[in-house]
């Protein structure tokens, strides 16, 4: 039987990010479950991430069903779903996307969505760096989770 995979190679060991932990395992559980849902079975999803003065930024990257250009300017509507019709048998909400572009922005960052139907998606989230960071008091530098410590939960989109 054939299992997709993640793979975090290019996530640097002891990666810190400046976030709100449950906000950041939301984003990431979104946007990796989202991944692993709309591509073969047998594939994998990268997680690409690197930090400078500025911030933060994690890629996720998967080589899956894409979205077309007809799509991609309803995907963060919440309730929307891309794949509906070709792809019945996935579940979701259409939730996922418009909560992680809502927790991004709570943070001041910003999420870049690259699509191309049949060939796959890539998903850019920035987070900016304790020193421009938006105020919260929920915010903390935080180690960047590789997906061996992080707990996929069910679909959120």
């Amino acid at each position: 039987r054939l299992r997709s995979t993640v793979q975090a190679s290019e996530v640097p060991a002891g990666m810190q990010v400046w976030a709100d932990r449950r906000s950041l395992a939301t984003i990431l559980n979104s946007l990796i479950s989202n991944a692993l849902k709309y591509s073969p079975k047998g594939t994998s999803v990268v997680i690409r991430a690197e930090h400078d003065a500025d911030g933060t930024l994690i890629r996720v990257v998967d080589r899956g069903y894409g979205v077309g250009a007809s799509d991609l300017s309803r995907i963060f509507e919440p309730f929307y779903r891309a794949h509906e019709r070709e792809l019945p048998a996935v579940g979701g909400s259409g939730l996922g996307l418009s909560l992680v572009r809502m927790l991004v922005n709570a943070h001041g960052g910003r999420l870049d969505f690259e699509s191309r139907l049949n060939e796959g998606t890539t998903v850019t989230v920035w987070l900016p760096a304790e020193e421009t960071a938006r105020t919260n008091p929920e915010t903390e530098i935080l180690e960047l989770p590789r997906p061996d410590g992080l707990s996929i939960g069910p679909a959120m989109s």
